[in-house]
């Protein structure tokens, strides 16, 4: 790794190293020449001010690669290692990814669309909008005391406000006919 004490006017294959990291980073803009020059102090002010090494240009060892500079920057190098190899692996993965994507997205299809099929089934009224925790209104009501009628909700009356106790009473009702497989499922306690 680069050794520490770099300043102002120093040259060398550090200085080089040093450039080529910050220029990885996005940091350096310049050539790699090997000198310290002022880009050099420039990217690692830079460096130095976003990883909180310092506050601003008046503080002691501004743009000066000390041993602090030396461990964030370590530290950076390592993250961004850590980002990339990441990055390849999804890369890998990218096909079974979007594949699982919209897998998703059809299975939660397929649980509103079961739902749905709950809502015409009671009573020949149709909720034909998407119900979630926090929404309000009649077709609140609808849903609860349908909810209700299968014993799924036990309320003295309806409200118009889907809380807790109707999303609950939801996802016992989608776990018991099969539309969902668990609570954790995606479209648990949606109509």
């Amino acid at each position: 790794m680069i050794a520490s004490g770099l300043g102002k006017d120093a040259e060398g294959e550090d200085v080089e190293e040093l450039q080529k990291t910050l220029k990885d980073l996005g940091y350096y803009q310049g050539e790699i020449s090997g000198k310290y020059d002022f880009m050099t102090i420039q990217a690692v002010f830079e460096f130095q001010k976003e990883f909180s090494v310092i506050n601003d240009d008046t503080d002691y060892g501004a743009g000066y690669f000390g041993s602090k500079t030396k461990k964030a920057l370590e530290k950076a190098v390592a993250q961004k290692e850590s980002e990339l190899h990441f990055g390849q692996i999804l890369a890998k993965m990218d096909f079974k990814k979007e594949t699982m994507i919209v897998a998703l997205e059809k299975k939660e299809k397929r649980v509103q669309s079961k739902t749905k099929i709950f809502a015409k089934s009671q009573n020949k009224q149709i909720i034909s909008m998407t119900l979630k925790k926090g929404d309000k209104g009649e077709v609140v009501k609808t849903l609860q005391k349908k909810l209700k009628e299968e014993g799924y909700l036990n309320i003295p009356q309806e409200t118009d406000f889907f809380g807790k106790m109707t999303e609950e009473a939801l996802i016992k009702y989608q776990i018991d006919k099969g539309i969902i497989p668990s609570k954790d499922n995606s479209g648990a306690g949606i109509v």
